[in-house]
This record gives structure tokens, sequence and C-alpha cells, in this order.
């Protein structure tokens, strides 16, 4: 998870509400979730941020970048997009 955290630093943009992660024996996936419908620059930051955390992880053997579009309530985002871990929580209120 530090990882994770790590290759965030400098990436987040106003527009992303939270980021969860999870992974199974040979795949990693990063999911954000945005207050607007994701662009492709959306899509090449979570690229940017997986070349990072793949690097600190060889054992993964393929990578998944998931960028969504919520508006609703943080408990139902949380039902609805959350993998195993959240790595970033936008304060929302």
């Amino acid at each position: 998870m530090l990882s994770v955290q790590r290759a965030l630093l400098g990436m987040i943009t106003p527009s992303i509400r939270a980021i969860t992660i999870g992974a199974d024996k040979h795949t990693f996936t990063i999911r954000a979730i945005f207050d607007r419908t994701p662009t492709e620059a959306d899509d090449e930051l979570l690229k940017d941020i997986t070349s990072e955390v793949c690097a600190d992880f060889p054992e993964f053997t393929d990578f998944k970048e998931e960028a969504v579009f919520c508006r609703t309530s943080f408990n139902e985002l949380q039902e609805q997009f959350f993998l195993e871990a959240w790595v970033f929580v936008r304060r929302e209120v």
C-alpha cells in the first residue's frame, strides 16, 4: 500500500473522489472514482501511477486501471466500487 501512496504523490487531481486497490495472485487493479466522466488524460494518469507501482511488484503479471464516474454518496460508492483497500479518499462535506 505504501508503494501506491508514494506513486500517488503529486498525481491527485481535484476531480478524483477516491482510489481503491485490489490484487489476486497475478493481477493488480487500481480503480479511481471521479466526480465527472473520466478523460483520456485521466486514463494516462492511472497508467503513470500503475507504472510506478509495477516496478515495486514484479510478481504481478497483469495490471488493470479503471477510471469510473460516480456522484452518489460515499456509502453507495463504497458498496459499488471498493476493491480491497482505500489508498485515497477525498473529504466531502
